[in-house]
């Protein structure tokens, strides 16, 4: 595993090389990083999915999308009406390929998402690791979408869901990718420190976030601020 991983950072730094940009830090196994405190775990059971769902109504999209068929035949209407905008890979996070839900949030939601990056970089500079990006795992789904999940992810409601109004999304607990690259970095320590920073944002009014065990990641809600 390790002789693997190595290869892998070498690829990121050639990577880095040839796209210009200078990849600085160490190894996220080279550095130790506490375990979260049951403080911290609380904290990220803290709010509800009523806060979820509370916040979700406030959003722009006033009414679930029912289809990506449907989304795409009225795409530029949706976007303009429900102020919608585009995820796509950054140097701070990458979109994974999604089966149940479509890339677009609302503007405060993808601005939300940028500064979580900044407050990562920030991070991994202070213990000189490399910047690691996030994976995001689920996005704004349709009603089909919904109803397709609720066979295979038992946290998938059976009413409405948060995902439906374009300021839900969920990132992977463990699974990071590599800078300049989309091979996946698995690692408890980096699921540490981004909790750490969601925490943070939680705190700041900025979001609502919730640890889901079984399909390890962070359901994350954004607030309109």
């Amino acid at each position: 595993m390790r002789v693997i991983t190595l290869i892998l950072l070498l690829a990121a730094v050639m990577a880095g090389s040839a796209c210009g940009r200078k990849i600085e830090g160490r190894s996220i196994e080279a550095v130790p990083v506490s375990v979260l405190s049951k403080d911290e775990m609380r904290a990220l059971k803290k709010y509800t999915n009523q806060y979820h769902q509370d916040e979700a109504h406030k959003s722009p999209v006033k009414k679930p999308i029912s289809s990506k068929k449907f989304f795409l035949e009225n795409q530029e209407e949706l976007v303009d009406s429900y102020d919608l905008e585009k995820l796509e890979d950054t140097e701070t996070f990458i979109v994974s390929k999604l089966t149940h839900s479509i890339p677009w949030v609302t503007s405060y939601t993808k601005s939300f998402l940028e500064l979580l990056g900044e407050r990562m970089e920030a991070s991994f500079e202070s213990v000189d690791v490399m910047p690691y990006r996030f994976v995001l795992t689920s996005v704004t789904r349709t009603e089909n979408d919904q109803k397709r999940l609720r066979k295979s992810n038992l946290n998938a409601t059976q009413n409405e869901s948060s995902h439906f109004y374009g300021v839900s999304v969920d990132i992977s607990q463990t699974r990071f990718a590599l800078p300049q690259s989309r091979e996946s970095v698995y690692s408890y320590r980096l699921r540490n420190l981004i909790a750490r920073e969601l925490i943070k944002l939680q705190e700041e009014g900025y979001c609502y976030v919730v640890l889901e065990n079984r399909e390890k990641c962070f359901h994350i809600t954004v607030r309109d601020r």
